[in-house]
């Protein structure tokens, strides 16, 4: 039975029912070589018509230590094995170059080089570089050979935790107190502090969170604010999850760590023609005057960026002459405060003599320690 345009039942005629079915001609589909076994022959075949060179390269992968790499970094050692030798030239020219531009990162776990790829979708193919064999791994194979990296960098990371714990500053923590005593802990601690401090605005200053964050394992020296803080956080987690040397190098910049500086002045003991000897110039006072004032000020602004309210000392070495002049009141002074009644009847500063008291002395030295030494 049909139905016609006024929506009526037909009865269908017989012939039609009579007439055989037109099936549609199959036709045969052979699905493509699964891509991931495709990046394991190109390894393979890589192998096979350029070893020593993809040997070479993989080797300096295996050298730079156990990590994760980058595609820039993988693709900066081959330019520079390229260039410390033309003939490997031919392994960039080869199907493996394919492999680096698909490669989103490598894992060095030596003596395995482990590519992530993803051509088109993810793959995972594990290079021995000793053995040289490839195998290709599942996503959940590879992602427990990342945790195998993971669990021997973070024993590796011990001395960090160890540094941050015990930092201080006139016996004052700094970094990390006692409530953090292991890796596992650090990270919890990290973790739980960025997600904390990405409720507040950018310039909220350290003391409106302070206690908050003592209670979760920190101390001050992460920043005056809470996006510096929070960028210091995000730093030493990346660090934990995936350690890289840059990443370790930018986080330690930050740690406050010099606090009081001494500076050897030898001017006076040269001449102005390569010789050993006393002529001295102002000059070369207010140069290394003007010097201390700048690495003060540097230093300042970094302790201050760094959430701490430290005022650093700086100590100038130099020398005095035999003049006749009045050493008993030049003995060193320490700190800003304690020029202020100190009286010096004539002084030498890199054999140039000057005179002073009190306040006057103060301002030429911008409250920097000064300490003469005799010859």
């Amino acid at each position: 039975m049909i139905s016609n345009r006024e929506g009526r039942s037909v009865r269908t005629p017989p012939e039609a029912c009579m007439q055989p079915l037109k099936h549609r001609q199959s036709t045969s589909f052979v699905s493509p070589e699964p891509p991931v076994t495709a990046m394991r022959n190109t390894i393979q075949d890589t192998l096979a018509a350029h070893r020593n060179e993809l040997v070479s390269l993989l080797s300096r992968y295996v050298a730079r230590g156990n990590g994760i790499l980058q595609p820039h970094q993988m693709i900066n050692e081959l330019e520079n094995v390229i260039m410390e030798d033309e003939g490997m030239q031919k392994l960039k020219d080869s199907s493996f170059s394919k492999v680096l531009q698909s490669a989103q990162e490598a894992i060095v776990l030596a003596p395995f080089v482990a590519f992530a790829l993803r051509p088109g979708v993810w793959e995972y193919v594990r290079v021995n570089v000793y053995e040289l064999s490839v195998d290709h791994l599942s996503a959940a194979e590879y992602l427990r050979f990342k945790e195998e990296l993971m669990d021997g960098d973070k024993e590796s990371l011990e001395p960090l935790l160890d540094f941050l714990r015990t930092h201080k500053h006139d016996e004052h923590a700094m970094m990390l107190n006692d409530r953090i005593q292991s890796i596992p802990r650090l990270q919890s601690a990290l973790a739980k502090a960025e997600e904390y401090l990405s409720k507040f605005p950018p310039t909220t200053p350290y003391s409106e969170f302070e206690f908050d964050l003592q209670g979760m394992g920190f101390e001050r020296g992460w920043g005056d604010t809470a996006q510096r803080a929070s960028e210091m956080v995000h730093l030493l987690l990346e660090i934990l999850q995936a350690p890289d040397p840059s990443t370790l190098e930018n986080f330690l910049g930050r740690i406050p760590m010099v606090f009081n500086v001494v500076i050897v002045s030898p001017n006076g003991y040269f001449g102005q023609a390569n010789v050993l000897g006393l002529p001295d110039t102002g000059g070369q006072v207010v140069y290394i005057l003007d010097q201390v004032r700048a690495l003060e000020s540097e230093m300042l602004l970094r302790i201050q960026n760094q959430g701490l309210d430290v005022i650093p000392e700086i100590l100038i070495e130099s020398y005095t002459t035999d003049t006749g002049c009045k050493r008993d009141n030049m003995q060193p002074k320490i700190g800003r405060s304690q020029w202020q009644n100190t009286h010096i009847s004539c002084g030498y500063l890199s054999g140039l003599r000057m005179g002073y008291s009190g306040n006057g002395f103060q301002g030429l030295m911008c409250g920097l320690t000064w300490r003469p030494l005799q010859r």
